[in-house]
């Protein structure tokens, strides 16, 4: 027990012990990572953030994968932690010189990393068994192209011969194979488009756009493929595989997209040419909401609030269930958006809420 004195929040994330008891509970794991609080109430904030975490990563993607594939991605993302520790340290030394950094930004940026660290150790990549291009010449080969192009100035609501829907905005261009083949579902988009997929487990679905490859089997998104600036995909409802058009090109690569769900998007970032996941800017409520859930709250605890609105919107909110156990509301939030929504219960319980990797992390007090 000694040697997790030390630990910090990566550090228990990483360690195959810690991992089992988060994910499986057991008993005996469980009876000793209590008695461990209780000797080192030190590391109590670090074991619950991280537990936090992971309790976050498997309850979303609940997907098993070999322990040598484990033991492979743990090794490649501590020294990509490493890098990404080492560049912060060296930014922190060149800002310190103008102002001191508050410990805060700095927990946050490792909370960035550890999301990413603990979704990649449990999710097992995206897989691709055929090597495709993205380049438009290569996805019209040996294909009979039909092209679907918006030149009004209002939308335009195209039925495909799948059953899927897609809302070309003014300017937008769809290419499509007169047929699909029996095997998959492609096509090719220059503009803005919304698509609501029909699903079909025997034929994924992939759009390849200007710098974006977006793979699904059935869900409803949007996909934003100007020729400049940022080429982002939303996700209203489902889930998708977001990949850079360059990496899902080159055969030398190794086919891993970003998972993306309901109200999450991605941006390609242009200059630092990197994917990055939000929030959406206005979430919507997906899951039908039974007769009991009215967002009107009367010394409601926290805790089930929360969970609501999770249900509701299927989104993460991570927060430590512990500290909050005693804190009650008394609100009603039926006609505010989530952002509204949680900014008054982060007022009523003197907490404050930060959006990172498209979740939504809550930090507060004991009431």
């Amino acid at each position: 027990m000694e040697r997790y004195s030390d630990y910090v929040i990566e550090d228990f994330v990483l360690d195959s012990h810690f991992q089992q008891w988060v994910r499986f509970n057991k008993r005996e794991e469980r009876i000793f990572w209590e008695k461990f609080i209780l000797s080192n109430p030190h590391r109590k904030d670090d074991v619950l953030r991280a537990k936090s975490l992971l309790q976050s990563i498997y309850e979303q993607y609940d997907t098993d994968i070999s322990d040598e594939e484990i033991s492979t991605e743990i090794n490649l993302l501590v020294d990509r932690i490493r890098s990404e520790r080492n560049s912060a340290n060296l930014e922190e030394q060149r800002s310190s010189r103008l102002y001191p950094q508050p410990k805060v930004i700095w927990w946050a940026a490792s909370i960035v990393c550890l999301v990413l660290l603990s979704f990649l150790i449990w999710v097992k990549p995206v897989s691709l068994d055929k090597v495709e291009t993205i380049s438009y010449q290569s996805f019209s080969e040996n294909k009979h192209i039909q092209i679907l192009k918006n030149t009004n100035s209002e939308s335009q609501t195209h039925v495909l011969k799948d059953g899927s829907t897609v809302i070309l905005e003014p300017g937008a261009t769809l290419s499509i194979p007169s047929n699909f083949p029996h095997i998959s579902r492609d096509i090719y988009l220059m503009g803005t488009a919304q698509f609501d997929v029909k699903k079909d487990l025997e034929r994924p679905f992939t759009v390849f756009s200007n710098k974006l490859v977006t793979k699904v089997l059935g869900t409803r998104f949007t996909i934003r493929a100007p020729k400049d600036g940022e080429n982002v995909v939303e996700v209203a409802e489902g889930k998708v595989s977001v990949f850079k058009s360059t990496d899902y090109a080159n055969p030398k690569n190794e086919k891993i997209g970003m998972i993306v769900t309901s109200n999450q998007k991605i941006i390609l970032q242009t200059k630092e040419d990197r994917l990055v996941k939000e929030l959406l800017d206005l979430p919507q409520i997906v899951a039908p909401l039974p007769p009991t859930v009215t967002f009107n709250y009367e010394n409601t605890p926290v805790k089930t609030v929360l969970e609501e609105l999770m249900e509701a919107y299927l989104v993460d909110i991570i927060f430590d269930e512990e500290q909050l156990s005693g804190c009650t509301l008394s609100a009603t939030l039926s006609n505010q958006t989530l952002h509204e929504k949680l900014a008054a219960i982060c007022e009523a319980i003197e907490a404050r809420y930060e959006l990172i990797d498209g979740r939504i992390m809550i930090y507060g007090k004991r009431c």
